[in-house]
Formats: C-alpha cells, structure tokens, sequence
C-alpha cells in the first residue's frame, strides 16, 4: 500500500500527460537496448530520464514528514500510522528515482 501511495505523483502526471497530449504516439523501446536474440542483458543497467518529478518526490515527503512530526508532538496517534505509511512510500520511489537518474 505505501508504494502504491508513493506512485501517485508518477501516475498522475501519467494520466494528464495522456489526456492533454492530443495526437501524442506511444513508443514502445525496446528494454535496455537489446533487440535481438544475440544481444544480452549483462552490463546494461536501467536508467530513467531526468525529470522534475524527483523533486516533486522530495518536496511532498518533506511535506509528509512535517506533518508527521507535527502529529507525534500534538498526540494526534490515530494519524501516524497513516502518515508513517505515505513517508515510507514516498521515500522508497524517491530513493528509487535517485538510484535510476545517477
């Protein structure tokens, strides 16, 4: 569930990126490069372009963290577990986005 609540910026931008691109073709790549049988995977390492999005990432789990932070100093228990799990999500996509964009 955490990392479902951590893809929600990706997804999002995904779903208006479709909507609003008007005549925009899909492109289907071939993974990591390798278009026939003769070619291999070994050395060949994912990478994500560079985007924005990371920073978004960033911005809403500082966000997140605040707020959890303000709920364990107000006893607002009922929350941290929910906020707990939107930080553990966001701060795993995120990781992965840094770790695919090095």
């Amino acid at each position: 569930m955490s990392i479902g609540i951590g893809l929600a910026i990706n997804q999002s931008l995904a779903v208006c990126d479709g909507l609003l691109n008007v005549g925009a073709d899909f492109v289907r790549t071939p993974k990591h490069g390798v278009v026939n049988r003769k070619q291999s995977l070994s050395g060949k390492r994912y990478r994500s372009g560079k985007t924005w999005v990371v920073c978004l990432e960033s911005l809403m789990l500082a966000y997140l963290a605040v707020t959890l932070a303000f709920a364990v100093q107000h006893a607002h228990y009922w929350s941290i577990p929910f906020l707990a799990m939107f930080c553990i999500g966001y701060l795993y996509v995120m990781g992965l986005s840094l770790y695919q964009n090095r």
